[in-house]
């Protein structure tokens, strides 16, 4: 059985080793070719991760993520690059001036960054990246956050989407390091992957890093169980749901994620993709009557021990139906699921502990808990 320990260090380094793999790759590439120059820069300026065996992947938002059973779905493509290959759009770039110029502000409407020495204005191939050219910036985070240093996004004039991809376990900072308050407040779609421990801290960090968030994507390991206090792998009966969809009522979210997003006044949706196991006793589906309990990030071992009390499972329903502290727009809850996969032949935990998933006391007070509980 492997800990919970080993398995947080081990993730990141699965996706840290592919994306280096693919680096080298596109070094070679580079070299092999005589008709590069600028678009050689192009391409280390994106950075590996956009290429290759990611190209099947658009750049055009999506409205949700793939759900369990889907054939695309894995550990490692969770953080696939949306941007498609360079070799689709190379051969247009030295055509003529009008098809370069077309083809670089398609190339550079997503643009991939795995420093923050990489958004320098010395460090980019042309001004009309900022000024004209990107819409989204995919970020890859692969470091600690202790002494990072900040992504300066000023001067992104035409930037509203921000993606972040977290490929490191330690705990995040009271909020991510950028600067640039004009272009951050431009952002209304923000996507962020990973994130290994989710506490309403994070949800927190998120609502005051990006104040004009309008769609908020979510991608990560565990969720948070608004019963326990913990971050959890939710399990459920075999075969477990792919898709569970809230509309209207602004519900379906844990009670701490909406107290934490309730100051995003123009917050409209909300995507969740979270791992589960289906190893669970917990009965969910998007067909009617297999979500009675209006599920919520609750893990398994509460909605097993605790709603065999009635009456307590009445009204916790109740208050998820009724919820005052919320996002005052927020429409839609959608949660998608994939499938963790078994480590040899062992069907229950894969090595994940939720009795060893303490809650780090200096992450929530017991303000903040007590405040949750009253949603």
């Amino acid at each position: 059985m492997i800990s919970s320990q080993a398995q947080a260090a081990a993730i990141p380094q699965v996706i840290l080793r592919k994306c280096n793999a693919e680096a080298r790759d596109a070094t070679a590439v580079t070299k092999r070719s005589p008709n590069v120059n600028v678009d050689s820069e192009a391409l280390n300026v994106e950075g590996a991760c956009g290429h290759d065996e990611y190209s099947a992947q658009s750049s055009k938002p999506s409205t949700s993520f793939p759900a369990a059973g889907d054939d695309a779905i894995s550990l490692e493509n969770l953080f696939s690059s949306s941007k498609p290959d360079w070799k689709l759009f190379s051969a247009l770039s030295v055509a003529s001036k009008t098809l370069r110029a077309l083809t670089f502000e398609a190339w550079f409407k997503v643009l991939l960054i795995k420093s923050p020495e990489d958004l320098l204005d010395e460090n980019l191939p042309f001004p009309e990246i900022k000024t004209l050219w990107t819409r989204e910036i995919h970020l890859i985070h692969t470091e600690s956050w202790d002494n990072f240093s900040s992504w300066n996004i000023e001067g992104f004039s035409r930037l509203n989407k921000v993606r972040i991809d977290c490929l490191s376990t330690g705990p995040l900072p009271g909020r991510f390091p950028f600067t640039g308050s004009t272009s951050l407040s431009s952002i209304t779609e923000a996507d962020v992957r990973g994130v290994f421990w989710p506490s309403p801290m994070v949800a927190q960090n998120i609502s005051r890093t990006f104040p004009g968030l309008k769609v908020l994507k979510l991608q990560q390991w565990r969720i948070w169980c608004g019963l326990c206090h913990t971050c959890c792998i939710p399990k459920f009966q075999r075969p477990g749901p792919k898709t569970i969809r809230y509309e209207g009522d602004g519900i379906g979210l844990p009670g701490h994620y909406l107290q934490a997003f309730s100051s995003l006044a123009d917050l409209e949706a909300v995507y969740l993709t979270v791992g589960m196991q289906d190893s669970g006793k917990t009965v969910l589906g998007s067909e009617e009557g297999k979500n009675q309990n209006l599920w919520s990030g609750e893990c398994d071992r509460c909605i097993e021990v605790m709603y065999e009390d009635e009456t307590f499972r009445r009204e916790w329903v109740l208050k998820k139906k009724n919820v005052s502290v919320k996002p005052p727009r927020l429409t839609t809850v959608e949660w998608s699921f994939w499938l963790w996969p078994k480590q040899d032949d062992d069907t229950s935990d894969w090595g994940w502990d939720e009795e060893e998933a303490e809650v780090d006391e200096g992450e929530i007070s017991e303000e903040e808990v007590d405040a949750g509980n009253e949603l």
